[in-house]
Order: structure tokens, then sequence, then C-alpha cells
């Protein structure tokens, strides 16, 4: 199950080194010398998280790509940012 979470790497100048993140665990991070190393730390954390979790009869987060989303987004925003986000999402026939 764990090669189906959703991973993130990026580059931290601040850490100068690559991190990265898994989004189903947000509290979960590692870092690395290259992306490849920092992926392979992040994928060993969250291995070690659901052994955790399975043994403290804790259930794992469902991975992203599983869940079924409407489409629904709802938020206040101003009337200005509205106008952009509709601008940058419409499509261009």
């Amino acid at each position: 199950m764990n090669d189906r979470y959703t991973y993130r790497v990026e580059w931290s100048a601040d850490d100068d080194a690559y991190v990265a993140r898994c989004l189903e665990f947000p509290s979960l991070g590692a870092h690395g010398a290259s992306a490849q190393e920092a992926l392979s730390q992040i994928e060993t954390v969250v291995a070690e998280s659901l052994q955790w979790m399975l043994e403290d009869g804790e259930s794992p987060p469902e991975p992203l790509g599983s869940v079924t989303f409407k489409g629904n987004i709802l938020f206040r925003t101003t009337p200005e940012t509205h106008r952009g986000a509709v601008t940058v999402f419409t499509p261009i026939a």
C-alpha cells in the first residue's frame, strides 16, 4: 500500500536539501542530498508509520488516488480573486 500514496519532492533553499513529503501523511517529511534519496527516505518513514498504525489498531489513510472527488470546492473569496480564477481556469476553445 505504501507505493499507492502521493509523494512530492522539492528543493528547499532553506534546508539546502531536497525535501520529500507524503500528502496523505502531512506531518511526515524527509530530507536528502538528491531527489531520489529524499523520496527513498520518505517512503521508509511512511512504511514505518503504517507499521506502527497497524500495530496500534489504527486505520491508515486512504491513498488520494483511490478517493472519489465530487468536483465541488466551496470557499469564500473576493470578487477580484473570483474573476481572476475564472479567467485562469476557463478553457480556451
